[in-house]
């Protein structure tokens, strides 16, 4: 299973037994400080869901022009807009 970095300091992770630990002996959660299952290891929530919003973009900005509101004033349009594409993806 490849290991995402650690979510702490960055550093390389690996498997250590059955747990996935911090390459980074600085770091406090190498080794025995946290005994953290690889696909546990790999969860990152909140970088999931800002993924999510992030890959969202392309089709907000193609939405937008669709509505012919893309670099123009109408703000408070513009805004139903991204909540709409927001609320579809079910992203808050």
């Amino acid at each position: 299973m490849e290991l995402k970095p650690c979510p702490f300091c960055g550093s390389e992770a690996k498997i250590f037994g059955r747990h996935a630990v911090c390459t980074n002996d600085k770091c406090n959660h190498q080794y025995d400080t946290f005994k953290i299952y690889p696909p546990v290891w790999n969860t990152r929530p909140i970088e999931d869901k800002l993924a999510e919003r992030v890959n969202l973009y392309p089709e907000l900005v193609e939405a937008l022009k669709e509505a012919g509101l893309y670099h123009q004033g109408h703000y408070s349009e513009i805004g139903n807009k991204i909540r709409e594409v927001l609320k579809k993806a079910d992203v808050h």
